[in-house]
């Protein structure tokens, strides 16, 4: 009997020991992320997930650790390399681990690197996330190229380009779904730096509410003979909406080299020629300070 009360306490013990082994959490080298090669500015040091590990600098007048979570970077006239470390204690293990990671702290006359450049991207995009009317896209950023494409399900916007620039513009529908733009960032030469998607509106357009029909309400002062459908000499353009009191608008051309709105916001400029174009204006209105876009099309054409 007490033979077998010893082997049960003793596959007791051995399955305990194998539980404590479980436990035991290796050091992960991918834990620290984010440690750049090149930098201009102070930067966070991760800890690993399961251990604490303890930061040394090798050139603490170029890298100061600071709280041991902390790079306080010091420009100098020129680049210089600085070697960080890590130490680190696996868990229920008295032996220490090293991880190097070399930082390039680049002179004082250096500009930012692209990541660092990109950390502000995000406040960036975000005048470009919930859209009501048409928008110019940038076409740079921190000396970034931009370039902006749609995904293939497109709803409520369409990515155009009029006059040079390319624009964000509304289509009407009376369907709910969220458009998605990919946006990919390159140099000069055209290596890709960073690509997102981002989400452009997931507002519904409904066709029965009356102020997704303003450009209906607009009433231009053409000459006579001329129409929105075939405009071949200046028109006057109106200043508000009879319908709502208080209510202003203001006028912007899409295509300059065929209409060009005078500095007083009163009047449309036409260079017509024996070709059909279609010219979007957009019709910036204001109604009991609350603003809508709206896109008013004309045609030019001699």
């Amino acid at each position: 009997m007490k033979k077998i009360i010893l082997i049960v306490l003793y596959l007791l013990f051995v399955i305990t020991l194998s539980g404590c082994s479980a436990k035991v959490i290796t050091f992960d080298y991918t834990d620290l992320q984010n440690i750049p090669e090149k930098t201009t500015m102070n930067f966070e040091l991760p800890q690993p997930e399961h251990d604490y590990g303890t930061w040394t600098s090798n050139n603490p007048d170029v890298i100061e650790i600071v709280d041991n979570s902390q790079a306080v970077v010091h420009r100098q006239e020129t680049d210089v390399e600085v070697t960080l470390r890590i130490s680190v204690r696996f868990q229920l293990s008295t032996k220490k681990h090293y991880k190097y990671f070399k930082v390039t702290v680049l002179s004082i006359h250096a500009e930012p690197t692209v990541q660092e450049k990109l950390m502000g991207l995000d406040d960036f995009l975000a005048d470009y996330l919930h859209l009501t009317g048409p928008v110019e896209l940038p076409e740079t950023f921190e000396g970034l190229n931009l370039s902006f494409e749609m995904s293939e399900r497109t709803c409520h916007y369409g990515v155009i380009k009029q006059d040079g620039s390319k624009w964000l513009m509304p289509k009407i529908v009376n369907t709910r779904c969220i458009d998605k733009v990919g946006l990919v960032i390159y140099h000069e030469d055209k290596s890709v730096y960073a690509a997102y998607e981002i989400l452009v509106n997931d507002y519904i357009f409904d066709v029965n509410n009356p102020m997704h029909n303003l450009d209906n309400l607009i009433v231009m002062n053409f000459f006579e003979g001329d129409s929105k459908d075939r405009v071949s000499k200046l028109f006057y353009l109106p200043q508000t909406l009879a319908e709502y009191e208080g209510s202003t608008i203001e006028w912007t051309s899409l295509n300059t080299s065929v209409i060009r709105i005078s500095t007083d916001n009163l009047q449309a400029n036409v260079w017509p020629s024996d070709t059909a174009v279609a010219v979007d204006l957009l019709a910036h209105i204001t109604i009991d300070e609350l603003p809508y876009d709206v896109i008013y099309t004309v045609t030019v054409k001699r």
